[in-house]
């Protein structure tokens, strides 16, 4: 029996920067409209080879957890580390 994945976030955090990685279009159909513990696994499969498909994704897909407000937390850091990148590189 298919376990039910509760690591869901809302339609308002779905498309934000928190939740989102660019991704080659091929790896993008290769996770598709998974669930979150299955594109982890995937993920985490494709790193032990050797085969890191995003640093952003390897952050999120550290946790075993992915809700709201993990994501926006995930958001404010990101836009912490532009931030401090613009500032220092500019």
């Amino acid at each position: 029996q298919k376990r039910q994945d509760f690591n869901t976030v809302s339609k308002a955090c779905l498309n934000t920067f928190g939740n989102l990685a660019l991704v080659t279009r091929n790896i993008n159909s290769e996770y598709g409209h998974n669930e979150y513990n299955v594109k982890q696994r995937k993920f985490l499969n494709n790193k032990k080879d050797n085969r890191l498909d995003s640093l952003k994704l390897d952050l999120i897909y550290a946790s075993d957890e992915w809700s709201d407000d993990l994501c926006n937390a995930h958001n404010l850091k990101m836009q912490q580390v532009m931030k401090d990148y613009v500032e220092k590189y500019t």
